[in-house]
Protein backbone atom coordinates (compact mmCIF):
# COMPACT_ATOMS: atom_id res chain seq x y z
CA UNK A 1 0.00 0.00 0.00
CA UNK A 2 2.66 2.40 0.83
CA UNK A 3 5.34 2.98 -1.56
CA UNK A 4 8.02 5.67 -1.57
CA UNK A 5 6.44 7.73 1.23
CA UNK A 6 2.84 7.47 -0.57
CA UNK A 7 -0.49 5.43 -0.50
CA UNK A 8 -1.39 4.30 -3.49
CA UNK A 9 -5.41 4.39 -3.76
CA UNK A 10 -6.06 2.63 -6.78
CA UNK A 11 -5.88 3.19 -11.00
CA UNK A 12 -8.36 4.26 -12.07
CA UNK A 13 -8.73 5.31 -16.29
CA UNK A 14 -5.60 3.34 -16.27
CA UNK A 15 -4.19 6.14 -13.88
CA UNK A 16 -2.46 5.31 -10.77
CA UNK A 17 -3.57 7.62 -7.99
CA UNK A 18 -1.40 8.19 -4.61
CA UNK A 19 -1.67 10.26 -1.48
CA UNK A 20 1.32 11.40 0.32
CA UNK A 21 2.29 10.45 3.81
CA UNK A 22 2.28 14.26 4.77
CA UNK A 23 -1.72 14.67 3.84
CA UNK A 24 -1.93 13.31 7.09
CA UNK A 25 -0.41 16.39 8.80
CA UNK A 26 -3.38 18.27 6.52
CA UNK A 27 -6.27 16.39 8.70
CA UNK A 28 -4.05 16.98 11.68
CA UNK A 29 -4.16 20.56 11.50
CA UNK A 30 -8.15 20.83 10.84
CA UNK A 31 -8.79 18.98 13.80
CA UNK A 32 -6.17 21.25 15.70
CA UNK A 33 -8.02 24.71 14.11
CA UNK A 34 -11.15 23.30 15.09
CA UNK A 35 -10.39 22.77 18.65
CA UNK A 36 -8.88 26.06 18.94
CA UNK A 37 -11.98 27.85 17.72
CA UNK A 38 -14.40 26.21 19.92
CA UNK A 39 -16.02 23.87 17.14
CA UNK A 40 -18.24 21.22 18.76
CA UNK A 41 -16.31 17.24 18.28
CA UNK A 42 -19.40 16.65 15.49
CA UNK A 43 -18.25 19.81 13.66
CA UNK A 44 -14.63 18.86 13.53
CA UNK A 45 -15.10 15.70 12.70
CA UNK A 46 -17.49 16.74 10.09
CA UNK A 47 -14.81 19.30 8.69
CA UNK A 48 -12.33 16.38 8.39
CA UNK A 49 -14.85 14.38 6.01
CA UNK A 50 -15.67 18.02 4.18
CA UNK A 51 -11.23 18.39 3.91
CA UNK A 52 -11.56 14.76 1.61
CA UNK A 53 -14.54 15.70 -0.02
CA UNK A 54 -12.72 18.95 -1.19
CA UNK A 55 -9.66 16.85 -2.67
CA UNK A 56 -11.87 14.29 -4.22
CA UNK A 57 -12.66 17.42 -6.23
CA UNK A 58 -9.02 18.11 -6.63
CA UNK A 59 -8.22 14.78 -7.94
CA UNK A 60 -11.37 15.09 -10.47
CA UNK A 61 -8.97 18.60 -11.41
CA UNK A 62 -6.21 16.44 -12.22
CA UNK A 63 -7.88 13.58 -13.90
CA UNK A 64 -9.61 16.38 -16.56
CA UNK A 65 -5.75 17.73 -16.95
CA UNK A 66 -4.58 13.99 -17.50
CA UNK A 67 -7.33 12.53 -19.44
CA UNK A 68 -7.31 16.08 -21.71
CA UNK A 69 -3.06 15.27 -22.22
CA UNK A 70 -3.90 11.49 -23.27
CA UNK A 71 -5.66 12.97 -26.22
CA UNK A 72 -2.79 14.01 -27.37
CA UNK A 73 -0.73 11.10 -26.82
CA UNK A 74 0.81 12.91 -23.43
CA UNK A 75 1.02 10.06 -21.02
CA UNK A 76 0.21 10.57 -16.91
CA UNK A 77 2.80 8.90 -14.22
CA UNK A 78 0.32 9.47 -11.67
CA UNK A 79 -1.88 11.38 -10.00
CA UNK A 80 -0.23 13.15 -6.37
CA UNK A 81 -2.09 14.85 -3.64
CA UNK A 82 -0.57 16.44 -0.85
CA UNK A 83 -1.55 19.17 1.70
CA UNK A 84 -1.10 21.90 -0.66
CA UNK A 85 -2.52 20.59 -3.73
CA UNK A 86 -3.35 17.55 -6.45
CA UNK A 87 -0.58 16.93 -9.17
CA UNK A 88 -1.27 15.13 -12.18
CA UNK A 89 2.84 13.96 -13.39
CA UNK A 90 2.97 14.48 -16.94
CA UNK A 91 5.23 13.09 -18.72
CA UNK A 92 5.74 16.39 -20.55
CA UNK A 93 3.44 19.27 -21.66
CA UNK A 94 2.25 19.49 -25.19
CA UNK A 95 4.59 21.95 -27.20
CA UNK A 96 1.73 22.71 -29.32
CA UNK A 97 0.36 25.87 -27.48
CA UNK A 98 -3.60 24.89 -28.44
CA UNK A 99 -3.19 21.69 -26.99
CA UNK A 100 -1.51 23.11 -23.77
CA UNK A 101 -4.16 25.58 -23.72
CA UNK A 102 -7.03 22.70 -23.79
CA UNK A 103 -5.12 20.59 -21.03
CA UNK A 104 -4.82 23.69 -18.93
CA UNK A 105 -8.25 25.09 -18.91
CA UNK A 106 -9.04 21.44 -18.46
CA UNK A 107 -8.82 21.13 -15.05
CA UNK A 108 -10.54 24.02 -13.62
CA UNK A 109 -13.70 23.60 -16.20
CA UNK A 110 -13.98 20.18 -13.98
CA UNK A 111 -14.36 22.34 -11.04
CA UNK A 112 -17.09 24.38 -13.02
CA UNK A 113 -18.77 21.25 -14.12
CA UNK A 114 -18.81 20.21 -10.64
CA UNK A 115 -20.19 23.70 -9.08
CA UNK A 116 -22.84 23.86 -11.97
CA UNK A 117 -23.89 20.50 -11.09
CA UNK A 118 -24.25 21.22 -7.68
CA UNK A 119 -25.85 24.52 -8.30
CA UNK A 120 -28.64 22.87 -10.13
CA UNK A 121 -29.65 20.36 -7.47
CA UNK A 122 -29.72 23.14 -5.10
CA UNK A 123 -32.15 25.31 -7.08
CA UNK A 124 -34.59 22.62 -8.65
CA UNK A 125 -34.29 20.84 -5.22
CA UNK A 126 -35.24 24.26 -3.77
CA UNK A 127 -32.84 23.89 -0.54
CA UNK A 128 -31.50 27.25 -1.64
CA UNK A 129 -28.02 28.96 -1.32
CA UNK A 130 -27.50 29.49 2.46
CA UNK A 131 -26.30 27.90 4.51
CA UNK A 132 -27.37 26.40 8.15
CA UNK A 133 -25.79 27.76 11.37
CA UNK A 134 -25.14 31.06 13.45
CA UNK A 135 -21.84 31.09 12.30
CA UNK A 136 -18.85 29.44 10.67
CA UNK A 137 -17.96 27.23 14.08
CA UNK A 138 -21.54 25.75 13.35
CA UNK A 139 -21.83 25.26 9.46
CA UNK A 140 -20.25 21.78 9.59
CA UNK A 141 -22.51 20.58 12.29
CA UNK A 142 -25.11 19.87 9.41
CA UNK A 143 -24.84 17.76 6.72
CA UNK A 144 -27.33 19.59 4.51
CA UNK A 145 -24.45 22.54 4.35
CA UNK A 146 -21.80 20.27 2.67
CA UNK A 147 -23.08 20.65 -0.90
CA UNK A 148 -23.81 24.82 -0.34
CA UNK A 149 -19.81 24.67 1.03
CA UNK A 150 -18.65 23.13 -1.65
CA UNK A 151 -20.16 24.74 -4.34
CA UNK A 152 -18.67 27.42 -3.12
CA UNK A 153 -15.05 25.94 -2.61
CA UNK A 154 -15.43 24.55 -6.25
CA UNK A 155 -15.85 27.81 -7.19
CA UNK A 156 -12.79 29.18 -5.33
CA UNK A 157 -10.70 26.54 -6.76
CA UNK A 158 -11.68 27.87 -10.14
CA UNK A 159 -10.59 31.01 -9.91
CA UNK A 160 -7.32 30.02 -7.46
CA UNK A 161 -6.16 28.05 -10.08
CA UNK A 162 -7.03 31.13 -13.46
CA UNK A 163 -4.59 33.19 -11.56
CA UNK A 164 -2.30 33.88 -14.31
CA UNK A 165 0.86 32.75 -12.43
CA UNK A 166 2.67 29.69 -12.44
CA UNK A 167 1.96 26.82 -11.41
CA UNK A 168 -1.52 27.72 -11.27
CA UNK A 169 -3.57 26.69 -14.65
CA UNK A 170 -3.56 30.79 -15.33
CA UNK A 171 -0.09 30.89 -15.66
CA UNK A 172 -0.23 27.69 -18.52
CA UNK A 173 -2.85 28.95 -20.29
CA UNK A 174 -1.22 33.03 -20.32
CA UNK A 175 1.83 31.45 -21.15
CA UNK A 176 -0.06 29.00 -24.27
CA UNK A 177 -2.22 31.82 -25.37
CA UNK A 178 1.76 34.53 -25.67
CA UNK A 179 3.45 31.34 -27.39
CA UNK A 180 0.87 31.40 -29.98
CA UNK A 181 2.49 34.82 -31.31
CA UNK A 182 5.72 34.78 -29.49
CA UNK A 183 7.16 31.36 -29.30
CA UNK A 184 7.26 28.67 -25.77
CA UNK A 185 9.97 30.64 -24.32
CA UNK A 186 9.23 34.36 -24.53
CA UNK A 187 5.78 33.16 -23.40
CA UNK A 188 7.12 31.40 -20.43
CA UNK A 189 9.34 34.17 -19.57
CA UNK A 190 6.31 37.31 -19.84
CA UNK A 191 3.76 34.68 -17.73
CA UNK A 192 6.73 33.64 -15.20
CA UNK A 193 7.26 37.30 -14.49
CA UNK A 194 3.38 38.15 -14.56
CA UNK A 195 3.25 35.09 -12.19
CA UNK A 196 6.13 36.78 -9.71
CA UNK A 197 4.66 39.99 -9.54
CA UNK A 198 1.26 38.70 -8.37
CA UNK A 199 3.64 36.37 -6.02
CA UNK A 200 4.89 39.96 -4.57
CA UNK A 201 1.08 41.23 -4.36
CA UNK A 202 0.50 38.25 -2.30
CA UNK A 203 3.41 38.50 -0.15
CA UNK A 204 3.50 41.80 0.52
CA UNK A 205 -0.66 41.86 1.39
CA UNK A 206 -0.06 38.57 3.51
CA UNK A 207 2.27 40.51 5.73
CA UNK A 208 0.21 43.54 5.66
CA UNK A 209 -2.74 41.50 6.94
CA UNK A 210 -0.34 38.96 8.76
CA UNK A 211 -1.83 35.94 6.78
CA UNK A 212 0.51 33.52 6.59
CA UNK A 213 -1.27 31.56 4.18
CA UNK A 214 -0.93 34.40 1.77
CA UNK A 215 2.50 34.58 2.13
CA UNK A 216 3.15 31.06 1.86
CA UNK A 217 1.41 30.95 -1.34
CA UNK A 218 2.98 34.47 -2.85
CA UNK A 219 6.44 32.87 -2.07
CA UNK A 220 5.61 29.68 -3.41
CA UNK A 221 4.02 31.03 -6.27
CA UNK A 222 7.40 33.21 -6.97
CA UNK A 223 9.90 30.24 -7.19
CA UNK A 224 7.39 28.24 -9.29
CA UNK A 225 7.36 30.84 -11.59
CA UNK A 226 11.04 31.02 -11.90
CA UNK A 227 11.72 27.54 -12.04
CA UNK A 228 9.12 27.02 -14.32
CA UNK A 229 10.88 29.53 -17.26
CA UNK A 230 14.65 28.13 -16.25
CA UNK A 231 12.87 24.86 -17.00
CA UNK A 232 11.49 25.53 -20.14
CA UNK A 233 14.25 28.14 -21.42
CA UNK A 234 16.48 25.29 -20.80
CA UNK A 235 14.38 22.42 -23.14
CA UNK A 236 13.73 25.04 -25.75
CA UNK A 237 17.65 25.95 -25.93
CA UNK A 238 18.62 22.83 -25.91
CA UNK A 239 16.03 21.93 -28.60
CA UNK A 240 16.39 24.56 -30.83
CA UNK A 241 19.70 26.04 -30.53
CA UNK A 242 23.06 24.85 -32.58
CA UNK A 243 26.73 25.15 -32.65
CA UNK A 244 26.33 28.32 -34.71
CA UNK A 245 24.92 29.71 -31.58
CA UNK A 246 27.96 29.59 -29.24
CA UNK A 247 30.83 29.05 -31.30
CA UNK A 248 33.99 31.77 -30.87
CA UNK A 249 36.34 32.74 -33.18
CA UNK A 250 38.03 34.04 -30.33
CA UNK A 251 40.66 31.40 -30.35
CA UNK A 252 44.70 31.58 -31.28
CA UNK A 253 46.84 29.11 -33.90
CA UNK A 254 49.93 27.65 -32.77
CA UNK A 255 52.52 25.25 -34.38
CA UNK A 256 53.43 22.23 -32.68
CA UNK A 257 57.07 23.51 -32.39
CA UNK A 258 56.31 26.97 -30.75
CA UNK A 259 56.77 26.44 -26.98
CA UNK A 260 54.79 26.88 -23.82
CA UNK A 261 56.52 30.40 -23.71
CA UNK A 262 54.40 31.89 -26.27
CA UNK A 263 51.57 30.77 -24.95
CA UNK A 264 51.79 32.25 -21.75
CA UNK A 265 52.88 35.54 -23.96
CA UNK A 266 49.47 35.33 -26.14
CA UNK A 267 47.49 34.44 -22.84
CA UNK A 268 48.59 37.74 -21.17
CA UNK A 269 48.36 39.29 -24.28
CA UNK A 270 44.44 38.31 -25.42
CA UNK A 271 43.48 35.85 -22.17
CA UNK A 272 42.45 33.11 -25.12
CA UNK A 273 40.70 29.82 -23.35
CA UNK A 274 41.86 27.56 -25.60
CA UNK A 275 44.48 26.98 -28.47
CA UNK A 276 44.64 24.83 -31.41
CA UNK A 277 47.95 23.17 -32.91
CA UNK A 278 48.30 22.84 -36.19
CA UNK A 279 50.90 21.46 -38.52
CA UNK A 280 53.35 22.18 -41.57
CA UNK A 281 49.87 21.46 -43.58
CA UNK A 282 47.89 24.02 -41.81
CA UNK A 283 45.87 20.61 -40.37
CA UNK A 284 44.41 20.90 -37.01
CA UNK A 285 46.00 18.24 -35.00
CA UNK A 286 45.74 19.12 -31.30
CA UNK A 287 44.81 21.41 -28.94
CA UNK A 288 46.18 23.18 -25.58
CA UNK A 289 42.94 23.37 -22.81
CA UNK A 290 43.39 26.28 -19.92
CA UNK A 291 43.75 23.38 -16.96
CA UNK A 292 47.17 22.11 -18.95
CA UNK A 293 48.72 25.62 -19.67
CA UNK A 294 48.02 26.57 -16.14
CA UNK A 295 49.80 23.21 -14.89
CA UNK A 296 52.90 24.48 -17.33
CA UNK A 297 52.77 28.23 -15.81
CA UNK A 298 52.64 26.51 -12.46
CA UNK A 299 55.73 24.18 -12.92
CA UNK A 300 57.71 27.23 -14.51
CA UNK A 301 58.03 25.26 -18.05
CA UNK A 302 58.38 27.77 -20.46
CA UNK A 303 60.92 26.33 -23.03
CA UNK A 304 58.95 22.39 -23.75
CA UNK A 305 57.54 22.68 -27.51
CA UNK A 306 53.41 22.70 -27.28
CA UNK A 307 53.34 19.36 -28.44
CA UNK A 308 54.10 17.69 -25.17
CA UNK A 309 50.88 19.36 -23.88
CA UNK A 310 48.48 19.51 -26.63
CA UNK A 311 45.99 16.96 -26.95
CA UNK A 312 44.85 14.83 -30.37
CA UNK A 313 41.82 13.87 -28.12
CA UNK A 314 38.84 15.41 -29.86
CA UNK A 315 36.22 15.58 -32.94
CA UNK A 316 35.65 18.45 -35.23
CA UNK A 317 32.26 19.29 -34.75
CA UNK A 318 29.62 20.95 -37.34
CA UNK A 319 28.01 24.65 -36.90
CA UNK A 320 24.61 23.15 -37.54
CA UNK A 321 24.91 20.22 -34.92
CA UNK A 322 22.22 20.62 -32.40
CA UNK A 323 22.93 22.04 -28.86
CA UNK A 324 21.42 19.06 -27.44
CA UNK A 325 23.96 16.64 -29.09
CA UNK A 326 26.65 19.00 -27.80
CA UNK A 327 25.54 18.29 -24.44
CA UNK A 328 25.07 15.04 -24.68
CA UNK A 329 29.26 14.60 -26.24
CA UNK A 330 30.40 17.24 -23.61
CA UNK A 331 28.95 14.91 -20.74
CA UNK A 332 29.89 11.74 -22.47
CA UNK A 333 33.40 12.91 -23.08
CA UNK A 334 36.26 14.59 -21.93
CA UNK A 335 36.66 16.93 -24.13
CA UNK A 336 36.89 20.11 -22.98
CA UNK A 337 37.40 22.37 -26.17
CA UNK A 338 36.02 21.50 -29.78
CA UNK A 339 37.07 23.13 -33.16
CA UNK A 340 34.31 23.93 -35.52
CA UNK A 341 34.33 22.96 -38.99
CA UNK A 342 31.95 24.17 -41.80
CA UNK A 343 31.99 23.27 -45.52
CA UNK A 344 35.64 22.23 -45.02
CA UNK A 345 36.69 25.53 -43.37
CA UNK A 346 37.60 26.12 -39.65
CA UNK A 347 35.17 28.31 -37.81
CA UNK A 348 36.31 28.12 -34.60
CA UNK A 349 35.88 26.50 -31.49
CA UNK A 350 33.37 25.74 -29.04
CA UNK A 351 33.95 24.63 -25.27
CA UNK A 352 32.09 23.21 -22.09
CA UNK A 353 31.90 26.98 -21.30
CA UNK A 354 30.57 28.31 -24.00
CA UNK A 355 27.51 25.73 -23.22
CA UNK A 356 27.12 26.43 -19.81
CA UNK A 357 26.99 30.65 -20.48
CA UNK A 358 24.57 29.53 -23.12
CA UNK A 359 22.20 27.51 -20.72
CA UNK A 360 22.64 30.00 -17.83
CA UNK A 361 20.07 32.27 -17.45
CA UNK A 362 20.10 35.58 -16.02
CA UNK A 363 16.34 36.16 -15.13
Amino acid sequence: MFKAGSLYLGQYFGIPVKVHWSFVLLLLYVVYTGQNMGMSNLAIINSAIFTLLIFFCVVLHEFGHALSARNYGVKTQDILITPIGGLARLERLPENPWQEMVVAIAGPAVNLVIAIIIAAALYFSGHGFLPQGTSELTYFEYYSNFPILLLMLNLLLLVFNLIPAFPMDGGRILRATIALFKGREKGTLIASWVGRILAGGFLVYGIYTNHLGLIFIGVFVFFAARSEYRSVAIEERLRSGRVADILTNNVHILTEDDLMQDVFKKEDESGHDAYLVQDENNKIIGILNQEVINQARKDGDIFTPIRRYMTNNFEPVSPELPIKQLFYIFNTQTYHTLPVFGNGSFLGVVSRRDLQNFLTLKY
